[in-house]
């Protein structure tokens, strides 16, 4: 599988001259420092120091992926296991959707059957139908086209059915993959405690009149999409902004650059920096 992730950099630069000061997305502070070019000197210092925060949409493509891009993911990330964190809400919602994904993987096959089926058998009928003024024509052999269009159409069913078989060889040898997951991602940030979550809902409800990002996108969210910790209900509306003020937070706290990884384009801009993929 082609995975395409794009990587946000939250950085605070080794040499902060000639950069322009957005501190104020942290409060206020001097800690964030954004330039729109980096040097080499500047990478060195993001990789040598950072830590890796991943996106809710990372974890749940490890259910996406194949055994082998896994194995490859897993081997790497394995080695920088002590740089890789999450937020609460990440694993929140990787915990409320992880079985949700799964279930929708294997439920492709059927609707992709069926959606040839409604499309190319009525197309095939018609073919047929059109064909027969032709079956006397000197030159065209009718019954070869039907022969081969319905052999097309056979290929494709049986190549279909062939690789739902590899996926259900694939997800029984790859066990336990949730526990594999949770196991990497062993860094986990504090949850909000109920003033903290009811605070920045509210500053959610008035970022987004303005489509302040992150999260705004969100806004038309229905109120009963959410998910639940303790007895605490976070809207799906403000996800993404409660995962990002606790990036910003756990940021503040360690005082090192943060790489923030995630393959959702719409997660870019405003408050998450995108300086590459």
């Amino acid at each position: 599988m082609i995975c395409r992730i794009t990587l946000v950099y939250i950085v605070k630069l080794k040499h902060a001259s000639n950069c322009n000061n957005i501190g104020s997305l942290f409060g206020g502070n001097e800690m964030l420092k954004w330039k729109p070019k980096y040097n080499q000197e500047d990478f060195d210092f993001l990789w040598e120091n950072c830590i890796f925060v991943f996106d809710t949409n990372m974890l749940l493509n490890f259910h996406r992926y194949s055994n082998s891009t896994n194995k490859d993911f897993f081997n790497v990330l394995t080695r920088v296991k002590d740089r890789l964190w999450i937020p609460h809400q990440v694993l929140l919602e990787y915990m409320y959707n992880q079985e949700s994904v799964q279930i929708g993987l294997k439920n492709s096959y059927s609707k992709i059957d069926s959606a040839f089926k409604k499309i190319f058998n009525p197309a095939l009928e018609e073919a047929k139908k059109e064909l027969k003024q032709y079956k006397n024509h000197p030159f065209i052999e009718t019954s070869e086209i039907v022969f081969k269009l319905e052999g097309v159409l056979s290929d494709f069913y049986q190549i279909l059915q062939n690789t739902e078989e590899i996926h259900e060889i694939e997800v029984e040898q790859r066990g336990k993959l949730e526990n594999s997951i949770l196991d990497l991602f062993i860094n986990v940030g504090k949850a909000f405690t109920e003033e903290e979550l009811k605070r920045v809902i509210q500053s959610g409800q008035e970022r987004y009149k303005i489509l302040r990002p992150p999260g705004y996108e969100d806004r038309h969210k229905k109120d009963e999409e959410w998910k639940q910790y303790d007895n605490l209900i976070v809207p799906d509306k403000y996800g993404d902004l409660v995962a990002w003020k606790q990036i910003i937070l756990h940021a503040k706290v360690i005082k090192q650059p943060v790489v923030f990884i995630t393959d959702d384009q719409s997660k870019i801009g405003g408050g998450f920096l995108r300086v590459g993929r």
